[in-house]
C-alpha cells in the first residue's frame, strides 16, 4: 500500500500569509505542516486527528495542496504523474434497473 504525498500551492503560500481560505486553527496547523516531503501517515503522527482525509482533501478541493506522489512500504517514491489524486472524483456506477413493484395500494 503506498502513502501519498502533498504540497502547498501557490495559492496555499498565500493561505498561510493571508489566512483569506477561512480555515480553522486544526486545518491551518496540518496546511502548515504539509511540505511536499511528508507522507499522509507522517501528518497522521504530528497532526493527532481523525479526520485528516477528510482535512486533506477539502484544502485539495480548495486548491491550497496537490498530490506530488506517494511513498510505499520500502520508501520508494512514485511521481505524480503516475497515479492519480486520492480525492479524484471516480465515475459512478450504472444504477439499478427498476422491477415493478409487488406492492399493492390499498385504499
Amino acid at each position: 500500500m503506498s502513502d501519498a504525498i502533498f504540497r502547498k500551492t501557490e495559492k496555499g503560500q498565500e493561505e498561510i500569509k493571508t489566512r483569506s481560505a477561512g480555515l480553522n486553527p486544526r486545518q491551518r496547523r496540518i496546511l502548515i505542516l504539509i511540505d511536499g516531503q511528508k507522507s499522509v501517515s507522517q501528518l497522521r503522527e504530528l497532526a493527532a486527528t481523525d479526520d485528516l482525509t477528510h482535512v486533506l482533501s477539502t484544502m485539495e478541493e480548495l486548491g491550497l495542496i496537490e498530490l506530488v506522489g506517494t511513498v510505499d512500504e520500502t520508501g520508494a517514491t512514485q511521481s505524480v504523474d503516475r497515479i492519480e489524486s486520492i480525492t479524484a472524483f471516480r465515475p459512478l456506477p450504472d444504477p439499478p434497473t427498476r422491477k415493478s413493484s409487488k406492492w399493492r395500494v390499498i385504499s
